[in-house]
């Protein structure tokens, strides 16, 4: 709804205007108006119409950017719409000068986004885009990149702050640095801001995830997994990830057209991994007999893991979780990226070379040097120990079964 008034704005009715439950636009002539949001967010914006078709453009926040500034910044694109010139494009392109040149913070993160995307794994993409939507375009994303300072950056964060998600707002200054870091490289006149705040957010080290490494209760929980009579598909799944330790992710979004069955090799594209390059994974004849089962009851689909509750889709992530946890497994016991630690663990107890293991966990090498040198992908090795991995924990799984049947013989 747009606020009719015979006169235009003043800055004492912009402070005196309250948010309401839902958007508001209060007038100022030709255009020009101040977008109210329910959370208080005032930004400018200059509506017309190019070659027929409307557009909307933001002029930047207000108070950073005052009512005189507003309008001589409207003032400008209304003589370069006058000369058949699209004033959204010239502020793109930074020919539209004055306090509302260049890209707005949103225009900027979307357009970083979009350019990242394909060397990203689409979880990561839509993660990050939801980050912004829900933490920083609420307060940042109508200012212009170029006036960013770190100061509204921790005010913009000050919520998530004050919820103590610590680990959180070090991810959000990272993304914020990341836009403005592709900013200048695109050549907008602008710093990264976030560099001020580095050591500003004292953030704990993370908690390591809940894993089992003790092996004898590590076949415990094997054999209680061959027990489950849940769904067909989140059984496979769970007790393929043994045998594979994948990341949740990877594991239930397996398509068809990755297994290979001839070469005993699954291949999971850059696209869905984490680390963003194609990871190959030996396939053990363990597992490859889990796999059979799934072929010869879901083959003709496209998932490995089909969901019985939602037709055309994999299950979800959280379905072979909750699994676990009617198994006895709760969380602080175990989690699926616990299979991981486990791996990891009960490996490089057993001997096998670490750089064997890193590989098999698609780890990328944070020493640039070393992973200039060590490019290899160990396939022949890591196929040999994946399927010794297999037949231990195949053992551990037969021995804590023998130890249940013995204490109720």
């Amino acid at each position: 709804m747009v606020k009719r008034t015979a006169e235009k704005l003043s800055e004492k009715a912009i402070q005196a205007a309250k948010p309401g439950p839902r958007p508001r636009k209060l007038a100022d002539g030709h255009g020009l108006f101040l977008y109210l949001t329910p959370k208080d967010g005032r930004s400018w914006r200059y509506a017309f119409r190019f070659r027929g078709r409307a557009q909307t453009l933001t002029l930047g926040a207000w108070p950073e950017v005052s009512l005189r500034d507003a309008r001589e910044a409207h003032a400008e694109a209304r003589q370069l719409l006058a000369k058949g010139v699209n004033p959204a494009a010239a502020k793109r392109e930074g020919t539209l000068s004055g306090r509302a040149g260049g890209p707005t913070f949103r225009e900027l993160a979307e357009e970083c986004l979009a350019r990242l995307a394909p060397g990203l794994a689409p979880e990561t993409v839509k993660e990050r885009a939801a980050r912004c939507a829900r933490h920083l375009y609420p307060r940042l994303g109508d200012l212009p990149a170029a006036s960013l300072r770190p100061r509204q950056i921790l005010n913009a964060l000050e919520p998530v702050i004050q919820a103590g998600r610590l680990p959180l707002v070090r991810q959000l200054i990272g993304l914020v640095g990341q836009v403005c870091r592709y900013g200048i490289a695109a050549g907008h006149d602008l710093i990264d801001p976030t560099a001020g705040l580095r050591g500003v957010v004292k953030v704990p080290a993370p908690e390591p995830r809940a894993a089992v490494t003790d092996p004898g209760r590590f076949g415990e929980m094997l054999a209680r997994i061959e027990g489950y009579r849940g769904s067909d598909s989140v059984r496979a799944a769970l007790r393929l990830l043994p045998y594979v330790f994948v990341r949740a992710s990877e594991l239930c979004h397996a398509e068809w057209g990755e297994i290979d069955f001839g070469k005993a090799l699954w291949t999971i594209p850059k696209e869905r991994m984490k680390a963003g390059r194609e990871h190959r994974v030996p396939l053990s004849t363990q597992a490859l007999a889990i796999l059979e089962g799934q072929r010869e009851a879901y083959g003709a689909g496209r998932w490995v893991f089909p969901s019985h509750a939602s037709s055309g889709m994999p299950i979800r992530r959280e379905s072979p979780l909750k699994a676990l946890g009617a198994l006895g497994y709760s969380g602080t016991a175990m989690t699926l990226h616990g299979f991981r630690s486990t791996a990891s663990t009960l490996l490089n107890g057993l001997g096998y070379n670490p750089d064997w293991i890193e590989r098999q966990l698609a780890h990328a090498d944070r020493d640039r040097i070393r992973a200039a040198y060590n490019r290899g992908e160990y396939l022949a090795e890591r196929t040999k120990m994946m399927q010794e991995w297999a037949d231990h924990i195949d053992g551990l799984r037969a021995a804590a079964l023998a130890a249940g049947e013995d204490q109720h013989g």
